[in-house]
Parts: structure tokens; C-alpha cells; sequence
């Protein structure tokens, strides 16, 4: 019986010895595109008190509330503002009243933000004359802040009436 053991034994090794040797490899390439991307979103809207002569003395109407505004990229990029149509507000005279459109200028309304500790400030420009309102030298994610409009107010520039325009934040690749 030991004679079967050992010679089984010197048979099983041998088996063990080819099987290790018989291997092959194959290979294949991973080749994956990433474009630049760029992600800004905005959320809500600006909302002003009734202007009184409080704001006027002040010389500015500042908003009590206003969206958030969210961006990230894979790349440095900047974001500028501008009004979305022309180089005034719109303007609606007050009710009862016939003023004339005091073609108030968008550059009036400065919008502000923090975007964690990086503060954004800057005038709103005229359409297709977007003014550069923050500068992100990294790529990276999220950065979001609560903005804040305000308005100038003048006494002699400005009647009674609505006062509105559109702001259009773009983001480009730095």
C-alpha cells in the first residue's frame, strides 16, 4: 500500500506542475473622452420692498431676498452677467400716472453673492456686454450662494412706476 501512496503521490505532483505552466493573457485599451463640463443653475427669484424715501435718501433699493445660484466645472472657468434685452430696464409707470420711460440703465442694479468665502460683486451689463461677475481659477464642485440685487435709486432719474429687466448669468471655460 505505501508503494500505490507514493506513486500516487509523484503522479498528482506532476499534474499540479503543468496546469500552473499553462496560462495566457490578452489585453484590451480603454480610451474615454471627457469633454469640459460646465453646470449652473439659478433657483427663485429677487424680491424688493416697495421703495419709499427711506431708499431713496439711501440712494439704493436693496432686495430682501433673492435665488441661489449653483455652478461647478471641470475646469477653471468665469461667470459674467448681463441684462437678457437691451441697455434699460422696462419700465411701467405707476398706476394713474403718465411718466415718461426714464430709460433707467441695467448697470443701476449690481448683483452680489459669496461663494464660500469667494465674494462676487458687480454691475449687471447691457445686453451682449456680459460684465465679469466671479472667477473660479480651479476646477471643482458645487459652489452655491444666495444672491443680492441692489438698485440705485435718484429722486430726479427715477418715477413712480415697475422697473424690471432679466439677468442672464453665463459660465465659460477658462
Amino acid at each position: 500500500m505505501s508503494r500505490r501512496s507514493v506513486l500516487f503521490s509523484g503522479l498528482a505532483l506532476v499534474l499540479t506542475s503543468v496546469s500552473a505552466q499553462a496560462q495566457t493573457t490578452a489585453t484590451a485599451a480603454v480610451s474615454i473622452q471627457i469633454n469640459p463640463v460646465l453646470a449652473i443653475s439659478s433657483s427663485g427669484a429677487f424680491t424688493f420692498p416697495v421703495a419709499d424715501d427711506s431708499h431713496y435718501d439711501a440712494g439704493e433699493i436693496v432686495s430682501t431676498g433673492g435665488p441661489s445660484l449653483t455652478h461647478r466645472a471641470n475646469v477653471p472657468y468665469q461667470i459674467t452677467l448681463e441684462a437678457q434685452s437691451g441697455t434699460s430696464f422696462t419700465f411701467a409707470p405707476a398706476a394713474g400716472r403718465s411718466d415718461a420711460d426714464p430709460n433707467k440703465p441695467v448697470s443701476d442694479l449690481r448683483i452680489q453673492a459669496d461663494f464660500g468665502g469667494a465674494p462676487a460683486d458687480e454691475v449687471v451689463g447691457s445686453a451682449g456686454s456680459g460684465t465679469t461677475f466671479f472667477t473660479r481659477a480651479t476646477r471643482g464642485g458645487n459652489l452655491t450662494g444666495e444672491l443680492t440685487a441692489r438698485m440705485a435709486l435718484d429722486y430726479d432719474d427715477d418715477p413712480p412706476g415697475t422697473y424690471s429687466t432679466t439677468v442672464v448669468f453665463t459660465m465659460v471655460a477658462q
